[in-house]
């Protein structure tokens, strides 16, 4: 290859050379300087904060946990099927859920036939011992979510824009929004 007068460099580092030169006189990165230190560098702004409050909320979920003995170590996957969430609330509030809103059970019982009332008694029995649905079908997940979410409801906590699918696809933002909502009700209050 020959060597560009004047210069002492070959063609390729001498277009490379430039490039550098360009990029310090208008004061921004080069592309492959702005990947290592993006690299190098820790997470700022946003992501900090998000990974503290999810240490924070992650410690503060396990000491209520502790009483129940059980223990989560991912906030946003240990939440996602709704059992922990669940046990959370019934140690925080002291009630044990209820499966389904006292209105729709008190309409089942009424509008069933009279045969079908002993045996939807003892079902109900059953349904106070343990709120939750058992399979992990996504729909499961989704029925614990909103057993827990229609309980803060009723508690006239103000869910705003969290659904049941945001916390069962573990969306970050809406999970550290429904446990700070939960810490504000139940702690602060």
């Amino acid at each position: 290859m020959p060597i560009a007068p004047g210069f002492g460099l070959r063609e390729p580092h001498r277009a490379r050379h430039r490039f550098f030169l360009t990029c310090r006189r208008e004061k921004r990165l080069c592309p492959s300087l702005l990947g290592v230190l993006q690299a190098a560098l820790p997470a700022t702004g946003t992501d900090e904060r998000d990974r503290v409050q999810k240490k924070t909320f992650t410690k503060w979920v396990n000491k209520h946990l502790m009483k129940v003995r059980k223990h989560i170590n991912d906030l946003y996957e240990d939440l996602r099927d709704g059992h922990n969430l669940i046990s959370l609330l019934e140690v925080l509030s002291g009630v044990k859920l209820p499966v389904e809103p006292p209105a729709e059970r008190s309409l089942r019982l009424v509008t069933a036939p009279a045969w079908c009332r002993a045996s939807s008694e003892e079902e109900e029995d059953d349904d106070d011992e343990e709120p939750r649905e058992k399979g992990r079908m996504r729909f499961h997940r989704l029925q614990n979510v909103q057993i827990a979410l229609d309980f803060l409801k009723q508690r006239q906590v103000k869910l705003v824009n969290i659904r049941n699918d945001d916390i069962t696809d573990g969306n970050p933002k809406l999970t550290l929004g429904l446990i700070w909502t939960i810490i504000l009700h139940f702690q602060v209050k």
